[in-house]
């Protein structure tokens, strides 16, 4: 459903089209309002503006992997996604192998998630470029804190809203193969995010529209319920969404060698459609 509504408001302009046609309102008054009567010259809602992503968010402090065991008194436990547990969690609704690792509490101190972030994938032929938002659901799972791997990225926005936003454009951008633009690199695939930051352009509505879209098409995320624990190999717990079948009824993507050749064909094919 999100993916469809971002659709039809933000790339297509569905609601000032049919304004535009004089077609019946397909929202509610309240929604409907907020919406431009007409387009302006360049295609664009009237009043909206165009902006490259980095309007939208900055890429903030590394990742950091962690330690196998504890080295200091002062190490703590936490949850280091990486980027294919956040495909497990966009796709499935939970990640259970993300490993629980340990550092200093300055270091994880230093690198708080929040729903205003976005991490996405830096490295690897199957999750690089994969995005998520790090909806209050995610930050808050278990009893650990939450950080992420020396092998993603995280980009850090003005509001929630303008995260959720945010992701739902990398995520297009990913399912197009548009973001292999901004992959260098074959055999090991990186992400430059300052050139996607920069080189992406995209249309920015007012920010009370972003929230409506927040509040309306992306419940999914906040009815994310905190991940259960239970116990499993060494002592780790494992993370798993506990939500309708109806809302993740994706099934798991390929992983290990399928995984990276079905992402192989996906860059040759993209990158076949630019010549």
């Amino acid at each position: 459903m999100a993916r469809a509504i971002f659709k039809d408001w933000f790339v297509d302009f569905g609601p000032t089209r049919a304004k535009m046609e004089c077609s019946k309102p397909y929202l509610a008054p309240d929604l409907w309002s907020l919406f431009p009567d007409r387009l302006d010259g360049d295609g664009k809602p009237e009043g909206w503006d165009t902006k490259p992503l980095r309007f939208l968010g900055e890429t903030n402090i590394g990742g950091f992997w962690g330690l196998d065991e504890p080295q200091a008194a002062d190490d703590i436990q936490f949850l280091c996604l990486r980027g294919v547990d956040l495909e497990h969690l966009r796709t499935t609704g939970a990640c259970p192998e993300a490993p629980i690792r340990w550092g200093k509490r300055s270091a994880i101190e230093k690198r708080p998630v929040t729903d205003h972030d976005v991490v996405i994938a830096g490295s690897g032929a199957g999750p690089c470029g994969r995005p998520l938002w790090l909806s209050s659901q995610v930050t808050e799972i278990g009893d650990l804190p939450v950080s992420y791997s020396n092998f993603v990225k995280r980009i850090t926005c003005p509001s929630s809203a303008k995260a959720c936003f945010l992701d739902r454009h990398l995520h297009e951008m990913r399912l197009s193969g548009e973001i292999w633009s901004y992959v260098n690199g074959t055999s090991v695939p990186n992400l430059n995010d300052q050139g996607l930051l920069d080189g992406k352009i995209v249309v920015v509505p007012p920010d009370n529209l972003l929230s409506a879209f927040v509040d309306i098409a992306c419940p999914m995320a906040r009815l994310f319920p905190l991940l259960s624990k239970a116990p499993r190999a060494h002592d780790q717990t494992p993370l798993q969404i506990a939500a309708g079948d109806q809302l993740f009824n994706e099934q798991t993507r390929h992983d290990g060698l399928a995984r990276a050749w079905v992402v192989r064909q996906e860059k040759s094919q993209w990158l076949a459609r630019q010549h």
